[in-house]
């Protein structure tokens, strides 16, 4: 075979290598891990919600119509009226979980 007929077919498929060496990956990478949420039964209007010493609200604003939305995993949940606690819990939440926290019943 001739070198001059060789050279234009190994600049084709060196071509074609890098063409296809250099596209975007066809895969895609999805997060699986659902939020899990807290629901407070039971809390006075002006209690407040501290999530890992956090604030994240009035605790009335969470009390089942809406909910919490947290990260799975440990976390420390308190529950301030007026400076008192009224609830300061260790909590685990696993993925997708709905934990009720029942304020009144655990006053100090």
């Amino acid at each position: 075979m001739n070198v001059q007929r060789l050279v234009p077919i190994l600049l084709v498929v060196v071509s074609i290598l890098l063409a296809t060496g250099c596209s975007y990956p066809k895969t895609s990478v999805r997060a699986t891990e659902e939020n899990s949420a807290l629901v407070f039964k039971g809390s006075p209007p002006t209690a407040r919600v501290r999530i890992d010493g956090i604030e994240a609200g009035l605790a009335d604003d969470y009390s089942g119509e809406r909910s919490l939305v947290v990260i799975p995993g440990r976390h420390v949940v308190e529950v301030v009226d007026n400076g008192r606690v009224l609830l300061r819990e260790d909590v685990f939440l696993s993925a997708g979980s709905i934990k009720t926290l029942n304020v009144i019943a655990s006053e100090q």
